[in-house]
């Protein structure tokens, strides 16, 4: 069977490009049918353009360079192709990232400084709204992270303006409200926070819903960090000049009713000891006392019973009698001895 593909030349060049790259990539032994439904999956029936070389590059750590030569590009310092170069910089492909994304998302560092070299911008969105920097963050990505910073610091310095435009990227939100500095300290990666917070990242920053890099550092246990970057994290923002220890979200929770509601037992101990307020009341009237109750699992309420959490409910508690019935029901059998054989009961 003969088939005609009409395509144009852009589409032409791209799917001999794809070619080339799937064939260096290609596992042997792979039949010819699969090799041409890879390459057809690559091709748009209209003629658009899913993907561009700099993005293949990007994913798979090859070199920027050759894949723009196999585009049949005259090299990346090519003056005629400067237009479509920069586009391609700066598209989204069908996952929604641009080549830099990928290349940071993947953990490329040479790919990374080879992008920057041609022009890729350190403060380009993905689909998601985040940048590059914002990417490093959350997948902990230091080296890549190094890599757009310094790119920041030498743009700014080459063109002679001012730091702030620089630290509006770093401290750039996605639509959640969150930025780079929230990310990093979300995972409780101790080395990307101090390296944002030394380039100017503001860690009196906060989320739509008022969460600051502090409230975050604060739950990063589940997700994987250790007791040490947990408590250096922690140990790195509370001490950042203006941070407040107490700072409340829109809801009034402050990073350490946050860290009992999510039974983070390393950041609960470590706020508790560097000076934590045990008396701070949400907006909707609860206290520590509700949220040991309510969320805490053994380890975290022992821990605060030895401590000495103790009081009375905030005043009002004793007028609603589903709240009284709720928190109480809320102890298990085995969190209700322990506080009733310690003394520590409060009464609502």
């Amino acid at each position: 069977m003969t088939m005609k593909i009409n395509m144009d030349n852009f589409t032409l060049r791209r799917v001999g490009y794809t070619a080339k790259f799937r064939m260096k990539t290609t596992v042997l032994g792979e039949n010819e049918a699969r090799q041409l439904e890879r390459l057809l999956s690559y091709v748009d029936v209209g003629g658009g353009i899913k993907t561009t070389p700099f993005h293949e590059a990007a994913e798979l750590g090859l070199e920027v360079k050759d894949a723009v030569e196999a585009w049949d590009i005259n090299g990346i310092e090519s003056g005629s192709s400067e237009g479509e170069r920069a586009a391609m910089l700066k598209m989204l492909d069908e996952t929604g990232n641009t080549p830099l994304h990928w290349a940071v998302r993947k953990g490329h560092t040479q790919v990374v400084m080879d992008l920057l070299e041609a022009g890729a911008k350190t403060y380009s969105t993905d689909k998601d709204g985040r940048t590059p920097i914002m990417v490093a963050a959350a997948n902990n990505a230091i080296e890549c992270m190094a890599l757009l910073l310094a790119e920041g610091t030498s743009t700014i310095n080459s063109r002679q303006k001012s730091k702030s435009r620089y630290v509006s990227d770093i401290n750039k939100r996605d639509p959640r409200g969150l930025t780079a500095l929230h990310l990093a300290a979300e995972n409780g990666n101790f080395s990307l926070v101090q390296l944002l917070l030394d380039k100017g990242a503001s860690p009196l920053s906060r989320d739509k819903e008022g969460w600051t890099a502090l409230h975050f550092a604060a739950c990063c246990e589940r997700n994987g960090a250790d007791a040490d970057q947990i408590a250096a994290t922690l140990d790195l923002l509370i001490n950042e000049p203006n941070t407040n220890i107490d700072s409340r979200t829109q809801d009034g929770e402050t990073p350490f009713m946050a860290a009992v509601r999510l039974n983070q037992l390393i950041a609960v101990r470590f706020l508790a000891n560097a000076g934590a307020s045990y008396t701070t009341i949400t907006n909707d009237s609860m206290n520590l006392l509700h949220y040991s109750a309510l969320y805490a699992n053994f380890e975290v309420l022992a821990f605060l019973n030895s401590i000495g959490i103790s009081g009375t409910a905030p005043k009002g508690c004793g007028s609603d009698s589903q709240r009284r019935k709720n928190l109480l029901h809320s102890f298990n059998y085995t969190k209700w001895l322990e506080i009733k054989l310690s003394g520590k009961i409060f009464h609502c």
